[in-house]
C-alpha cells in the first residue's frame, strides 16, 4: 500500500558539484582572491579573540579543580558532612572542566585552520591556473576538497520548485551568495539518438533482443549512458519507442519469426514428429536452433532438405535402432549421431 504523503524530493549531486565548481573558480580569480585573503585575515584576528577567551574559560576551570581539591585535603577526615560536602564540590569542578574541554575540543574541529603566509602565496600562484589543476588526472578528490575549503566555509541547498533549488554559499570573508540551480529532468541522459532508435527499429525485423545485444557489442555501441548491451536493455529501448519486435523470445501467437525461425510447435507440425523429438534433433545438431539461455523457448531453423530427410511420415519400419548402429559400427552414441548430421 503507498502512502498518500508527497514524495522526497531528490537532487543530483552532480548538478551541485557543477555549480559549486563554477562559483569556485569565480572566486578565486585574482582581483577577488586579494579581498578573499584579506576577508581570511580579518577571521584570523576574530578566531585568535575567540581562542584567548577559550583559554581563560580552561584556566578558570582547572583552578576551580585545584581550589576544590586543596580544600578536600585541608579537611578533617572526621568532619565527615563537610568531607562530603567538599568531595560533592571537587567532583562538580571535575564535570564542568571535563565539560569545557570536550567542547572546546568540538570547536576546534569546526574551526577553519588559519592559512599560513607561505600557504596564500601557494594560493595566489595557483589560482592562475586552477582549472588546469583541478581536472588533472592526479589531484585527488580530497585535494579538491581541500582546495574549496581555503575559500568556502558552508553550503545551503533549498528546494524552490520541480527540479530547481536555491544554493546559498557562506565564503569564507564572511560574504554570502545565492545561485539558482537547475536539475535536467530524469532520464534526459538516457534520450537515445535517432540514428540509434533507427538502427534498432530495422534490426527489431529479422533480429531477436539478445542477438541485437550481441550485434551492438561487436560493433561497440554503446547504450545512451555508456554502458554495454544486454537483452534487457535492448527490450527497454524497444518500448520506450513502441518498437516491436518480429523476433519474439516466447512464442505466443507468432509461429515464425521474422528471421525465419519456427516455434518447436510449429516445427514439430511441419516435420510430423514429437516436440520432444525436435529437441533431441536440436540437442544433437541435427537441426539448428536458437535459445536465449538455458529453460528459454527453443526455435528451429528448417530448411526443405531438413523437410525432406526428417519428416516423420517416412516410413521408418527398416530402420536400425541407435543401439543397433553402434554395435554395427562399432562406435559410440556420438559417433553415430555424428553421421545423422551428415545426413546418411
Amino acid at each position: 500500500m503507498r502512502s498518500a504523503t508527497p514524495t522526497c524530493q531528490t537532487f543530483g549531486q552532480r548538478y551541485l558539484d557543477e555549480a559549486v565548481q563554477a562559483c569556485f573558480f569565480e572566486a578565486i580569480k585574482p582581483a577577488q582572491l586579494d579581498l578573499l585573503l584579506e576577508a581570511l585575515s580579518t577571521l584570523e584576528q576574530e578566531r585568535q579573540t575567540r581562542e584567548r577567551g577559550w583559554q581563560l574559560r580552561l584556566e578558570r576551570a582547572r583552578y576551580a579543580v585545584r581550589l576544590a581539591e586543596r580544600q578536600y585535603d585541608a579537611v578533617d577526615p572526621e568532619n565527615r558532612l563537610v568531607a562530603r560536602e567538599l568531595e560533592k564540590r571537587w567532583n562538580q569542578a571535575l564535570e564542568a572542566q571535563s565539560l569545557l574541554e570536550r567542547a572546546y575540543a568540538v570547536a576546534q574541529k569546526t574551526t577553519l585552520v588559519p592559512l599560513t603566509p607561505v600557504e596564500q602565496e601557494a594560493v595566489r600562484r595557483l589560482s592562475l591556473d586552477v582549472p588546469a589543476v583541478w581536472k588533472a588526472d592526479t589531484t585527488t578528490m580530497a585535494d579538491r576538497k581541500q582546495l574549496l575549503r581555503t575559500v568556502v566555509q558552508e553550503i545551503t541547498l533549498t528546494p524552490t520548485g520541480p527540479r530547481t533549488a536555491s544554493m546559498t554559499i557562506l565564503w569564507s570573508g564572511g560574504i554570502t551568495t545565492t545561485h539558482e540551480i537547475l536539475c535536467p529532468p530524469i532520464g534526459w541522459h538516457c534520450l537515445a539518438p535517432a540514428a540509434l532508435v533507427e538502427r534498432l527499429r530495422e534490426l527489431a525485423t529479422r533480429l531477436p533482443d539478445h542477438q541485437i545485444a550481441e550485434l551492438l557489442n561487436r560493433d561497440l555501441v554503446r547504450t545512451p549512458t555508456g554502458k554495454p548491451w544486454t537483452a534487457k536493455r535492448v527490450t527497454s529501448l524497444r518500448k520506450q519507442h513502441a518498437i516491436s519486435t518480429a523476433c519474439p523470445i516466447e512464442p505466443g501467437t507468432v509461429a515464425v519469426r521474422g528471421d525465419g525461425l519456427l516455434s518447436v510447435a510449429e516445427a514439430a507440425r511441419r516435420l510430423a514428429v514429437s516436440r520432444s523429438l525436435v529437441h533431441i534433433w536440436v540437442g544433437h545438431g541435427v537441426l539448428t536452433g536458437d535459445q536465449r539461455g538455458s529453460g528459454s523457448n527453443l526455435w528451429v531453423r528448417l530448411t526443405e532438405h531438413d523437410l525432406v530427410r526428417l519428416s516423420g511420415q517416412v516410413l521408418c519400419t527398416d530402420f536400425l535402432s541407435l543401439h543397433d548402429l553402434m554395435r554395427r559400427h562399432q562406435g559410440s552414441a556420438e559417433e553415430v549421431w555424428q553421421y545423422v548430421r551428415q545426413g546418411e
